[in-house]
């Protein structure tokens, strides 16, 4: 039989009995704080929450699920989670994903819920569950977070359909558009300025400065003006030459895109190609030139044609006078050998008079062709034959009547004329004009005596892409020409062949006639390699 404890053994049982006791009292009274605590905390959550049992019914609900789906804690708590609201949380997902979380202690994320709730309509909902476990007793909680997004997702949608919409207007600009940062960052591009800069994937330029993305470059271009501009913040519009193609001109508009706080937040680049605005501009003002020259012409024609009449029908009766005088002044010359005319001697003076007869003869010819071509654009319209013609005939006979003059300083001329050309509505005589004017300009390209290696190409053909356009190139290897060259070239009277040759208005004629057959001239030249002029003509 055991010994009775003692008296101090009992004793000092009972006070360790009173420290756990008091220890487990400290201890639930914590546990009930850390609880109150915890719903406090949980009843302060914005977000309606949930604590659901493993039976799935509810041990709690926070004050925002109470106020977002209007209802009570009696219509709430100690319910099955699925028979809350007329049965709105039977969800077959739902049922699947909470019974994953007790039976995996699993967690589920973002998953929505779209329903017409009984006192609040359709929402969106977007649900968030854990599990957790109580140590003392392993009872599995579910905590159930509820966040309406509905105003979330039709904020979005609505977002993503007005940036859908504004890439659209953004694409369907005609010109480049380009949205830029501060420091040159590309934000976005439209459609025309991928093909503007043959880009294929926008993604490979978008977050890049424009002088990588676009440029290829590993620092700002040489020449660029638009970053200072972008720094200024102002709208602004300037002309700038194409920095990769410097033949070609671009109008830059910038529009800056301020904030709410006033700052500028990107800019908008917009780049319109002005090259062929340029042209016509130049066009026009030499048309505008040309045109009041042929009015001047018309006028005065006949005035300049009198006076020089005078002077080519006097010039071969002069120089019957002279050498008519000429054998006597000859004979006394030879009996007085320090014969002297005019301060100079005899056989001096007896050779300048021929050439100065010459040389006015030359002049009085030069002013008659002058005044001749030049009358060809003060023709009324009346004039025109227009007629239905063969091309190929009509190109063989304007190539024949100028190979021999072509020869003279070429050494190969080639024609490429196709057969299957058809038949064009139009004016014979300007067309054959142009044609002879082009080669004949093509072989003064050429310096005598005959080059080995000069080459003259004519080639006829209609434009691949545009059936009903006739396509005439005159090309040569000749001396060329340089920018300066290239700008007058259309200018009446300017010529790069030597003084006595030509009158400097054979291309002045070709522009002209061009003109008035509804067609267009390019010039591609260059000073020592040669050039190539490209006639279009509309065959309709």
């Amino acid at each position: 039989m055991a010994d009775k404890p003692t008296y101090e053994e009992l004793e000092q049982k009972l006070k360790e009995l009173e420290k756990e006791v008091s220890r487990i009292g400290l201890l639930e009274r914590t546990i009930k704080e850390t609880r109150e605590h915890a719903e406090r905390i949980v009843a302060i959550i914005r977000e309606p929450l949930l604590v659901i049992d493993a039976d799935l019914k509810v041990v709690f609900a926070n004050k925002s699920f109470y106020q977002v789906f209007k209802v009570t804690p009696q219509e709430t708590d100690g319910r099955l989670l699925y028979e809350l609201g007329n049965r709105q949380w039977d969800i077959p997902k739902l049922r699947e994903l909470i019974e994953d979380i007790l039976l995996m202690n699993t967690t589920f994320n973002g998953y929505e819920v779209e329903h017409e709730f009984e006192h609040i309509g359709r929402r969106m909902m977007q649900l968030n569950a854990r599990r957790i476990s109580g140590e003392a007793n392993k009872i599995p909680l579910i905590f159930l977070t509820i966040e309406d997004v509905t105003e979330f997702k039709r904020t979005k949608n609505e977002f993503r359909k007005s940036k859908t919409m504004l890439q659209s207007i953004f694409d369907g600009i005609s010109d480049p558009l380009i949205l830029l940062g501060k420091e040159l960052t590309i934000h976005a591009i439209n459609r025309p300025t991928l093909d503007y800069y043959m880009i294929k994937n926008p993604d490979h330029v978008i977050g890049k400065p424009c002088f990588v993305g676009l440029g290829n470059q590993t620092e700002i271009c040489e020449g660029c003006t638009i970053h200072g501009a972008v720094l200024e913040g102002r709208e602004q519009t300037f002309q700038r030459r194409n920095l990769k193609n410097p033949e070609r001109f671009e109008e830059i508009s910038l529009y800056p895109v301020i904030d709410d706080s006033g700052n500028i937040e990107t800019t908008i680049v917009r780049i319109h190609d002005i090259t062929e605005k340029k042209r016509l501009e130049k066009q026009l003002i030499q048309s505008e030139k040309l045109a009041s020259i042929g009015v001047l012409v018309s006028g005065i024609a006949h005035e300049i044609n009198n006076p020089n009449n005078y002077i080519s029908v006097n010039i071969p009766i002069l120089r019957d006078y002279i050498n008519t005088v000429i054998p006597i002044i000859d004979e006394y010359a030879k009996k007085h050998p320090d014969l002297e005319v005019l301060h100079m001697p005899y056989t001096e003076f007896r050779k300048d008079i021929f050439e100065l007869l010459d040389n006015i003869q030359y002049g009085s010819r030069q002013i008659k062709s002058i005044v001749k071509e030049l009358k060809i654009f003060s023709k009324p319209d009346k004039d025109k034959t227009i007629e239905e013609i063969d091309l190929k005939p009509m190109f063989e006979k304007v190539v024949a009547f100028c190979r021999s003059k072509i020869g003279k300083t070429v050494k190969t001329f080639t024609v490429n004329i196709p057969e299957n050309l058809p038949e064009m509505l139009i004016d014979r005589k300007p067309l054959e004009q142009i044609l002879i004017n082009l080669l004949i300009n093509a072989a003064n390209s050429f310096d005598q005596p005959v080059d080995e290696n000069s080459r003259v190409d004519l080639v006829v053909s209609m434009d691949d892409s545009k059936e009903n356009q006739l396509v005439i190139e005159v090309s040569d290897n000749g001396r060329g020409m340089d920018e300066k060259i290239l700008e007058k070239i259309f200018d009446p009277f300017f010529t790069t062949n030597p003084s006595e040759e030509g009158t400097g208005l054979g291309m002045y004629i070709v522009h002209n006639l061009i003109e008035e057959l509804g067609g267009r001239i390019q010039v591609e030249s260059k000073l020592g390699e040669g050039s190539k002029f490209t006639v279009i003509l509309d065959i309709s």
